[in-house]
């Protein structure tokens, strides 16, 4: 029942993220919600890949859950895509180019964090 369990999770990474974005808000039309969703999903998906799935806290099915389920839905390309559109047509070229480069050097970024922490995690706890 991996299905369902992806299901379930992917359903309650929607509302987080919809709940976020009503809870941060849009600084000059930057859309900060959207940006956050991702940076925090791209740590989050290589931290659960590389740490918590070696730990056996949880089950295989719970993993998919969890990475393709919530992570999957709580974080977004289509609204990025959407939201960089937005800017541009805005004439707001700036701030669209920050925007890309927070985004994908910032999503780099943090899932590199998170795999430097998982590993160091796992370092420590093997020595």
């Amino acid at each position: 029942m991996d299905d369902l369990s992806i299901a379930l999770f992917a359903f309650l990474g929607g509302v987080s993220r919809y709940g976020l974005g009503l809870w941060l808000p849009t600084w000059h039309a930057f859309p900060v919600a959207t940006l956050s969703v991702n940076l925090l999903g791209s740590f989050l998906l290589v931290f659960i890949g590389q740490y918590v799935a070696h730990q056996g806290w949880l089950s295989a099915r719970l993993i998919a859950g969890i990475s393709s389920g919530f992570l999957g839905a709580f974080t977004t390309f289509s609204s990025f895509s959407v939201d960089t559109m937005k800017l541009f047509q805005q004439h707001l070229f700036g701030t669209a180019g920050l925007y890309i480069g927070l985004s994908c050097i910032g999503g780099f970024f943090c899932a590199e964090l998170a795999y430097q922490l998982a590993h160091r995690l796992l370092k420590r706890e093997h020595a």
